[in-house]
């Protein structure tokens, strides 16, 4: 993992955040209108791109897919407990 970073990685950082911000938006919509087939195909691509913008993070920085793939295992495991999932 990188320990300084530099403007390359401070913008991939700013994409990730905006296509975060986009993904929450479309989600807060679903939950307003309902699940319709325009905003599934919303869904669809601000997924794959929120998805896309953390592998070139990873990359980018240089962190392990190993360590997320546990972490995101725990949140399943917390998910099964504290929610109806």
């Amino acid at each position: 993992m990188k320990d300084k970073l530099t403007k390359r990685s401070v913008e991939r950082l700013i994409i990730l955040n905006e296509e975060c911000s986009e993904l929450s938006k479309v989600i807060c919509k679903i939950q307003r209108f309902g699940l319709q087939s325009t905003n599934q195909d919303e869904l669809i691509q601000e997924i794959g791109d929120v998805i896309q913008m953390i592998n070139i993070v990873c990359e980018e920085l240089e962190i392990p897919w190993e360590p997320i793939e546990a972490a995101a295992k725990a949140k399943k495991e917390k998910l099964k407990h504290w929610t109806s999932y």
